[in-house]
């Protein structure tokens, strides 16, 4: 399981081509290029089957998102001026 958390590690990163090549480079160790792919599909697919199945009755919400570590301002618009374009203000 440790190794399949590795090469899904690197799966986030490239190609499946790529995965080969840095576990090879980083742990000296040969994965075939059709393992990392067999290995990354298996759990993309237990992710969607998680994840994104219809909610059940039990009213449980899913959110799946990606964080890249960029701020989203909040913006703010005044209703003083008749110009709307010179309202907004960013926090």
């Amino acid at each position: 399981m440790l190794l399949e958390r590795k090469i899904i590690d690197f799966a986030l990163d490239g190609s499946f081509g790529k995965i080969s090549k840095k576990m090879k480079e980083h742990y000296n160790i040969d994965v075939p290029i059709s393992s990392c792919q067999k290995i990354t599909k298996k759990h993309g697919k237990e992710i969607t089957e998680t994840f994104l199945m219809k909610p059940s009755d039990k009213k449980e919400n899913y959110i799946i998102a990606e964080c890249d570590g960029v701020m989203v301002p909040i913006v703010k618009m005044s209703n003083e001026k008749k110009d709307k374009r010179k309202t907004r203000k960013s926090e």
